[in-house]
């Protein structure tokens, strides 16, 4: 069972590789590649989220200060002037980062209380 899992995880990183050497390689990757039970709710949470970019129409409102991160970008000695849509497509980009790392990092907490609970029923 270790053999076929190894081989899986081999075959994946391969036509992963490919797909990138191609440039065909999607962002982010398709539900069947990732290693996880909860791959159709991070699928759901993407589609939202496109759902939502693509409806937005109020610019004003944000949930990170926009002065802020128009200081952090001059703070590159290159940039020299910023356009008034970068800190608001920035802010909503670290926006998104933000929720699927959060939601990704409570899979993983729900993936290790499973193993916790299992390896404890075992020894009872």
């Amino acid at each position: 069972q270790q053999q076929q899992q190894q081989q899986q995880q081999q075959q994946t990183q391969q036509v992963h590789s490919q797909q990138q050497l191609s440039g065909q390689a999607t962002f982010p990757p398709p539900a069947n590649q990732l290693r996880n039970p909860y791959a159709e709710q991070l699928k759901a949470f993407w589609a939202e989220q496109s759902r939502e970019v693509e409806q937005a129409n109020d610019f004003k409102n944000h949930q990170l200060p926009l002065a802020r991160i128009k200081k952090i970008m001059r703070s590159d000695e290159e940039v020299r002037m910023i356009a008034s849509e970068a800190p608001v497509l920035f802010s909503k980009a670290c926006e998104m980062f933000i929720l699927e790392l959060t939601l990704r990092c409570v899979f993983g907490v729900v993936i290790c209380v499973d193993v916790l609970l299992t390896c404890h029923v075992e020894y009872v």
